[in-house]
């Protein structure tokens, strides 16, 4: 799990949805250099188009990679901006006509501003520890962290990483406690990654750390498992059934199963049972093709996605059960055309019903 994933800067678009040419005609900056509590403004302008524009405005702080929206969509042609922190900043102005449903007609970056001075720190972490490296099964571990910078007033999230599965558990949403227990219910190595923001920030985080790895030991209850997802039969035809069985260990032994079927010549995904105590499903092809199953389980009452999952055989269907739906035609009508001309486009399908 990366905060970095989660916190990605706004992606800098690269098409347009307008119907009618809009522009950024500038984005031009009060000062290219700055001081801490001091006021850089932005200004653009718009041509095109109906001329009735409306502007967004996103900061980007440098030091950080990071996106702060400034101003949403409004009439507003101009913001002003403090800097609070010493650093390289520039703003991205987005562009659309009122009423359009693009996400933008036109974008464009303002020059770098350089910001200097002695504003506030930024808010970081300056540890996170466990009270042990090493535990054992059903013996609480603390993690404990501490922050500076900023306000001075932080909220905490904290989440624990199970390597041994690859999954991510949420220990504590956002708040002001500093400290987090936990306790292992199964041996394993683990560690917690926690973010830091200020109270009132809407930013995702403002610093992250991950503890030190814990290494579990012990006699716990076992994880939840799946034995290998069985097919019967492995070959079929079209119209016959081919029901899948599954079956789980560990946990409470009280379990729900989720089915999805894979349509390899297809790609796609179909859900053939969502979560629930029966543990087998039955299917009945209806094409020809290569398939397979993937099943999913939890313990009853978990709120993970999953606990385990696992893929079927792969099952060979043959027959002439009826054909997929397939699009044979799609044409345009002229192919060239000049604004305000109409283009037609007609689509043919065949198979299916």
């Amino acid at each position: 799990m990366s905060p970095d994933a989660a916190a990605a800067p706004a992606a800098e678009p690269t098409s347009s949805a307008s119907a009618a040419p809009v522009g950024l005609a500038s984005l031009t900056v009060s000062t290219t250099t700055a001081t801490v509590a001091s006021t850089v403004g932005f200004a653009a302008s718009a041509a095109g188009g109906a001329g009735a524009y409306e502007y967004r405005f996103d900061l980007y702080n440098a030091g950080r990679a990071t996106w702060t929206l400034l101003q949403d969509y409004a009439p507003n042609s101009t913001v002003t901006w403090t800097p609070a922190a010493a650093g390289t900043y520039w703003v991205q102005v987005w562009v659309r006509a009122v009423g359009s449903s693009a996400a933008w007609d036109d974008w464009r970056n303002s020059e770098v501003v350089t910001v200097s001075g002695t504003g506030a720190a930024p808010v970081t972490l300056a540890t996170l520890t466990a009270s042990s490296a090493t535990a054992t099964t059903n013996t609480p571990v603390v993690f404990t962290t501490s922050a500076t910078g900023g306000t001075g007033a932080y909220e905490y999230r904290f989440d624990l990483y199970n390597a041994g599965r690859g999954n991510w558990t949420l220990l504590q949403d956002y708040a002001p406690t500093s400290t987090i227990s936990w306790t292992p219910t199964a041996a394993g190595t683990y560690w917690v990654q926690v973010w830091v923001r200020a109270v009132g920030s809407s930013a995702p985080w403002d610093d992250w750390l991950n503890s030190e790895a814990v290494t579990v030991t012990g006699t716990g209850t076992a994880p939840v498992t799946l034995a290998p997802l069985t097919a019967s039969p492995t070959t079929a035809t079209t119209g016959t059934p081919v029901v899948f069985t599954a079956a789980a260990t560990g946990g409470s032994g009280s379990y729900e199963y989720r089915f999805d079927l894979y349509n390899a010549g297809r790609a796609s995904w179909t859900l053939l049972q969502d979560y629930a105590p029966t543990s087998t499903v039955s299917w009945t092809p209806t094409a020809a093709g290569t398939y397979w199953v993937q099943v999913w389980v939890r313990a009853v009452g978990s709120s993970a996605a999953w606990d385990d999952w696992r893929n079927s055989d792969v099952v060979t269907v043959s027959g002439t059960g009826a054909a997929f739906v397939t699009l044979s035609t799609l044409t345009a009508s002229p192919t060239t055309a000049i604004t305000d001309t109409p283009v037609i486009f007609a689509a043919a399908a065949t198979g299916g019903s």
